[in-house]
């Protein structure tokens, strides 16, 4: 069925150009909510200006706990790149991100080391297998992740000891 006319027409003077992510990836939940806070707020309460449109919009999503959505929608969320988020700040930073909505392209040098962010993150976060070392795996990673959409912001986090701290004649 899609959304109605005064839906898409609401979304684009709200959104100029942007296609909605959800569009694509549920275009369900978009009707759902593109309909209501056009054609229903419309029809019960006469015309209503773009802003309380976009609240009543917002306020529902809120409601059903989809603000990592919403922001997906209105192109709010960034997408990382973060190198080493099997452990330690990798990890941690890439957990806070997702949790308040954002996009991640964490890498790994073993996948399984990052099931718990696929697990509960699965639709806004992938991991990649990279060693660090490796200059042409770094690049392939690299034109991957932009190949696949935007990439706001590249933390390079991963760290290789060339020896360990037990066998340097500073660190005793």
């Amino acid at each position: 069925m899609g959304p109605a006319l005064a839906a898409t027409a609401a979304h684009e003077r709200l959104f100029r150009g942007r296609v909605s992510t959800l569009a694509v990836t549920d275009p369900e939940l978009i009707e759902h909510f593109g309909n209501f806070a056009s054609d229903e707020v419309l029809r019960h309460t006469g015309e209503v200006d773009q802003r309380t449109r976009l609240m009543t919009q917002l306020a529902a999503m809120i409601a059903v706990g989809a603000v990592a959505e919403y922001q997906v929608m209105i192109g709010a969320a960034r997408t990382w790149l973060i190198t080493g988020v099997s452990s330690g700040f990798g990890h941690a930073l890439t957990t806070q991100l997702l949790e308040r909505g954002d996009r991640d392209i964490g890498t790994v040098r073993d996948t399984g080391k990052a099931t718990d962010l696929a697990e509960k993150y699965p639709d806004t976060f992938r991991s990649e297998i990279l060693d660090v070392t490796d200059t042409a795996a770094v690049r392939k990673t690299v034109d991957q992740a932009f190949a696949a959409g935007r990439v706001d912001v590249i933390v390079s986090n991963a760290v290789r000891l060339l020896r360990s701290h037990s066998r340097c004649g500073r660190c005793r």
